[in-house]
């Protein structure tokens, strides 16, 4: 019984952290996607020429700020980084 009132304290104090938590996936850094946040997209010719050269995908997003979305970037910049002494921000400057 005090597990469940528990439980239904934490929904009521953020409904939405408990409820995303459950929803929420591991980040795979095999899945090489990195994701552009805010007003400005990147090109689709820049997009094409960074998935053709460096297998990334690269998806304009919203101005909306997600943190599953940023750890993978995270784990993408680690990999270029290693790959090619480049992070994501440097290749995308680049490529324009």
């Amino acid at each position: 019984m005090q597990k469940t009132a528990l439980i239904i304290l934490l929904a009521l104090a953020n409904p939405f952290s408990f409820s995303s938590a459950a929803k929420r996936k591991p980040v795979r850094p095999s899945q090489d996607e990195y994701y552009v946040f805010g007003i400005v997209s990147v090109p689709p010719k820049t997009v094409d020429a960074i998935q053709k050269a460096y297998g990334v995908r690269v998806i304009n997003g919203s101005c909306i700020l997600d943190k599953d979305k940023l750890a993978k970037n995270k784990v993408v910049d680690s990999l270029m980084l290693a790959r090619h002494s480049k992070s994501m921000a440097q290749l995308l400057r680049e490529m324009k």
